[in-house]
């Protein structure tokens, strides 16, 4: 494997990147984009859940400057949900593992002539550049990174990461393709909940007597929502820990803990069961087709979320629910909570 690992990099810039260079003819477009002449947009978004959080709010800042313009969103099966109810986008599709369906729906995407292609994934390059020249090779491409990727795109941009939130980083891309201005405000993150979800969400809640925080109380208890479960063993929190804050946050009265985890962290599944830690608080499992939805409408409801997670962050952001975030040493600007009450824990070794 270290072998291997040894030899990616040059196998990538002596071999890989020569040949792709010589097949790709992308002509450079320095100039903007005329947003309003645009008939087709096509936007890369195949990643996280978050990822797709902060960017809806540049889908609504395109579609208010261009509502005759249709946008076709490229999203994950993980974070498909949220573009799908978002009002700004035309259309969602997902782009899947299967590499026997690809070249169908390569094929269907490039008869649909695109006008622009933009790369939202910005810790990717390779695949989406030649997904996008596969696609619209005609078409506008455009992609963030530096000057050795620019063969694969018409355009690309050079943004300075991890100084700023990545919905501003996004706006900032945007601005410099379009020449357009992007307000902060219009920046604030929002996630639009489906009336069936937010009733399923009303419903456990009325079961366990609690209460949303906008809702007079009576007899039942406001609540708090503590997210165990994170991505990576740098904001991974141990059993030990989540066992320990369960504890202290079990022992007030005045509300309730909701504890919620990844559906695929058995670690988490198994601890609840196991430490008697976690008794106090309660556990919520999302229903049916559309779990984000139902995250969102409980995370809504909450006086406060506590998370290790940045999506869970991006969701209390969106919610506009005051958290309190536990971030590792690594963590940059991009991913921080975005105008909403908030403190972050920082861990000096990331761990």
């Amino acid at each position: 494997m270290k072998f291997f690992e040894s030899i990616e990099r040059p196998l990538r810039n002596w071999i890989v990147y020569p040949f792709l260079r010589s097949l790709l003819r992308n002509p450079v477009r320095d100039k903007p984009v005329d947003l309003g002449a645009v008939e087709r947009m096509l936007i890369f978004r195949h990643d996280r859940i978050g990822d797709m959080i902060v960017t809806l709010p540049v889908f609504r800042a395109l579609k208010r400057r261009a509502p005759g313009m249709r946008l076709v969103v490229l999203a994950s099966k993980t974070n498909a949900e949220l573009a799908q109810n978002c009002g700004w986008v035309d259309e969602v599709l997902t782009l899947g593992n299967n590499w026997f369906r690809l070249p169908s729906q390569v094929l269907d995407l490039r008869r649909r002539r695109f006008d622009v292609v933009m790369n939202f994934v910005f810790n990717q390059t390779t695949t989406p550049a030649i997904l996008a020249n596969l696609i619209a090779p005609n078409g506008t491409k455009v992609g963030q990174g530096p000057d050795r990727y620019a063969f694969y795109f018409n355009r690309i941009v050079q943004l300075p990461r991890f100084r700023h939130h990545m919905s501003e980083q996004l706006a900032i891309f945007v601005s410099e393709i379009f020449g357009i201005t992007i307000s902060e405000e219009e920046l604030q993150p929002a996630l639009d909940v489906p009336a069936a979800q937010q009733a399923v969400v009303d419903e456990w809640l009325r079961t366990n007597c609690l209460h949303r925080r906008e809702v007079p109380g009576g007899e039942s208890l406001p609540y708090v929502v503590f997210n165990l479960s994170a991505k990576g063993w740098q904001r991974r929190i141990s059993v030990e820990q989540g066992a320990l804050i369960a504890a202290h946050l079990g022992a007030h009265s005045e509300f309730r803990t909701v504890m919620v985890y990844a559906p695929d962290d058995s670690l988490m599944r198994s601890a609840l069961d196991r430490h008697s830690e976690f008794e106090r608080c309660l556990s919520f499992r999302t229903m049916g087709r559309s779990p984000l939805h139902q995250l969102a409408s409980l995370i809504g409801g909450a006086i406060a979320v506590i998370t290790p997670d940045t999506s869970i962050v991006h969701f209390a952001s969106a919610m506009k629910t005051p958290l309190l975030a536990m971030y590792g040493e690594y963590q940059g600007a991009e991913w921080e909570p975005y105008r909403v009450l908030h403190h972050i824990i920082r861990s000096e070794h990331g761990a």
